[in-house]
């Protein structure tokens, strides 16, 4: 919940404790308790309520959960498990307005109840709080999401009819005016055919050219981003190559495809290397159970969409028409940017903070010399080296999905496959 991370700091800096009291919610929607800030005070974001009913029902509707099937598998098990919400919100609630606001309000009350600028940020009840109805509200926001996109894209279909009915009277026009004038017609439909396909182009790729580390992207945990750097690159390595070979004015079917497969394959090996090692830390620094939880059934989906397109585009002799480069680069953009920048900030936000606690005790630790607390120092140290991302790992989220029941037998087949090809590679390359 990096909106709620963000809260926090928000009181850290500017000292504004009063901004969000518990039970405003009573209110009304659009109430915000001064803050005797007058910049603050002055600066204030209108709800956007009664825009649209779905939106509304939503966001102010008394409800239990907000899991849907639609946007969570296990929504009807989770909305039954009694303990999803915490201590610290009490059901039913009044949509995913009250929800956020009493997870703030939450947050707010401990920070209240610890020593003024002393807050302990690693303090488990502290992140807890963070975790508590993550489910709800991220499932909330993401129905809301839907809801924009269907609205979106029904816009998006008028404006296609209308550029449609706009193109067609163009080409009329044209007809008309190359009969009067004896225009060659030919070359015009064809120069039309190609601004067509250019415009198509951009809008599916809305002017992305290549995907680049960015500073959203960034966790401040070394290990974790030098994982991320990788995963890109090897993202990109395998985009020029595709790029590469429809450029290409000589080539080899064949050749290409098992080209495609191996930069595929090292995708898939560079992935699981960097699961493993995230769950790995997440083991070292004892990761709370509900995230941990959260974070595995995010790699399992991850993987399994990776897999899914694996398949897709290295299949090409089955297919008519193949992946291009720019529908490749389109996938991978909405595949793991949005898991970058949301979950695994969070995971970073944790791995700092109990970072830094164990470098306050280093001092304490090097002069005792115990061996009992040897284990914290090769924590620390543990988040500033490079990850191993060179060797095949199964991540234990993957382990447990594909030994289990949800996995179908074409998935598990598909899967041991891809470790067949990489391990004999791996063979190959070190003899």
């Amino acid at each position: 919940l990096k909106s709620v991370v963000q809260l926090q700091s928000f009181f850290l800096v500017n000292g504004t404790e009063k901004r969000i009291q518990y039970g405003t919610f009573g209110k009304g929607l659009n109430y915000i308790e001064p803050s005797g800030d007058s910049f603050i005070d002055n600066y204030d974001l209108p709800r956007l309520q009664n825009m649209n009913k779905d939106i509304d029902i939503i966001l102010t509707n008394s409800t239990e959960c907000l899991m849907t099937p639609d946007v969570l598998e296990d929504a009807e098990i989770e909305c039954a498990n009694p303990y999803k919400a915490g201590d610290y919100v009490t059901t039913p609630f009044y949509g995913l307005q009250q929800l956020m606001t009493e997870v703030q309000s939450s947050v707010q009350i401990l920070i209240n109840n610890q020593e003024p600028g002393k807050v302990n940020l690693a303090d488990v009840d502290f992140f807890n709080i963070l975790m508590t109805s993550q489910s709800d509200i991220r499932s909330g926001q993401k129905r809301i999401q839907d809801i924009i996109i269907k609205l979106i894209d029904k816009h998006f279909r008028s404006y296609t009819v209308y550029l449609n009915l706009c193109f067609a009277l163009a080409i009329i026009f044209l007809v008309l005016t190359s009969w009067i004038l004896v225009i060659p017609i030919p070359k015009i439909f064809k120069r039309l055919s190609q601004i067509s396909a250019q415009i198509e182009d951009l809008t599916k790729m809305q002017h992305i050219k290549r995907i680049e580390w960015k500073e959203d992207m960034q966790t401040e945990v070394h290990r974790l981003d030098s994982g991320h750097k990788k995963l890109l690159e090897t993202v990109m390595i395998l985009f020029d190559t595709v790029k590469n070979f429809e450029t290409s004015l000589v080539s080899d079917v064949d050749d290409e495809d098992q080209v495609i497969l191996d930069k595929f394959d090292d995708l898939v090996l560079v992935t699981a290397a960097h699961f493993a090692d995230e769950e790995y830390l997440m083991h070292r620094f004892n990761f709370p159970r509900s995230a941990l939880n959260n974070h595995f059934k995010n790699h399992v989906s991850l993987f399994r969409k990776l897999m899914t397109y694996h398949q897709k585009t290295t299949q090409s002799k089955q297919n008519e028409i193949p992946p291009t480069s720019n529908e490749m680069l389109l996938f991978f953009t909405t595949w793991i940017i949005p898991h970058f920048t949301s979950i695994d900030i969070d995971l970073g936000l944790y791995l700092k903070q109990r970072n830094e606690s164990i470098n306050k005790q280093r001092g304490k630790q090097i002069q005792q010399k115990k061996d009992a607390n040897q284990k914290d120092v090769d924590l620390a140290d543990l988040l500033d080296c490079d990850p191993d991302l060179s060797t095949f790992k199964v991540p234990p989220s993957l382990n447990m999905f594909f030994n289990g029941p949800n996995a179908s037998m074409q998935e598990k087949m598909i899967f041991d496959e891809a470790i067949d090809r990489i391990k004999m590679r791996q063979m190959h390359n070190q003899e």
